[in-house]
């Protein structure tokens, strides 16, 4: 009965902001992993410590109000990426295996150059910070894999200055700056 309610608030949430039940990416799929005989890392091991929450939170930015469009297109990619990555591998792993670089999270972060786009536009920059990046080890792997997908973007997002002999960073904003 629970799966029903589930299934209706998706196809409602979906239905409010625009996005069709093929763009939802399914969290479940991480409980699925957990449940591989050759699996079983625990509440606190990728799947289900991370895999399934860092799922849920994008779920939520894809079908919440904080993203722009173009935001809401790149969270999905992540999360299609995420799977297919953890698909690939999770067969013939185990818990040892699931990392943020074995599982190439720059390049799903990194989205083929849509983050250097979408970082742009100060909601979705926001948005992406309220991400829970200091959870554990993981979390922060996840979290210096987005820091090193946005060292390939062609500008910088941080520039530096020299206050009073402490270096600080901040990010500029550009009047040219559209959020779409």
């Amino acid at each position: 009965m629970l799966k029903g309610h589930i299934l209706l608030l998706t196809i409602s949430l979906s239905f409010v902001y625009g996005y069709k039940q093929d763009d939802i990416v399914d969290c479940g799929f991480y409980d699925e992993v957990e449940a591989q005989r050759n699996m079983r890392c625990g509440i606190h091991g990728f799947p289900i410590g991370f895999g399934k929450m860092h799922c849920q939170e994008l779920q939520a930015k894809i079908n919440g109000p904080g993203m722009t469009e173009q935001g809401k297109a790149w969270a999905l990619s992540v999360l299609r990426c995420m799977v297919t990555n953890v698909k690939a591998i999770s067969s013939t792993s185990n818990c040892a295996d699931l990392s943020a670089s074995a599982l190439h999270h720059a390049d799903c972060y990194f989205a083929e150059g849509k983050l250097c786009t979408i970082r742009l536009c100060p909601t979705n920059r926001y948005s992406i910070s309220l991400l829970s990046w200091k959870r554990s080890v993981t979390w922060n792997e996840s979290y210096k894999a987005l820091t090193e997908a946005n060292g390939r973007c062609p500008t910088d997002l941080y520039k530096t200055v020299n206050v009073g002999g402490t270096v600080r960073r901040y990010i500029p904003h550009s009047s040219g700056t559209t959020c779409a």
